[in-house]
């Protein structure tokens, strides 16, 4: 799975849209949009992003900047 480039996504939206496209980056953006949420470094069943954007795109979302505390941008979410 990877990003579609489609849409000019802010801060670690785009990282998201990047590894696991766009509709995981929106998704990302209207749940958590404007906090600041723990990614971690591997996902897990249960856990608020995997049931957000699936296993497979959890997967990713979590190798690529998991492991920490990220400020989820605002833009895009609408």
């Amino acid at each position: 799975m990877h990003g579609t480039g489609t849409h000019d996504w802010p801060g670690i939206l785009a990282v998201v849209a990047e590894v696991a496209g766009d509709t995981a980056a929106a998704a990302l953006a209207r749940a958590k949009g404007g906090i600041r949420c723990y990614i971690p470094a591997r996902a897990r069943d249960g856990h608020w992003l995997t049931e957000l954007v699936g296993r497979e795109a959890a997967e990713v979302i979590c190798g690529a900047i998991g492991g920490g505390e990220v400020e989820v941008p605002l833009a895009g979410a609408g």
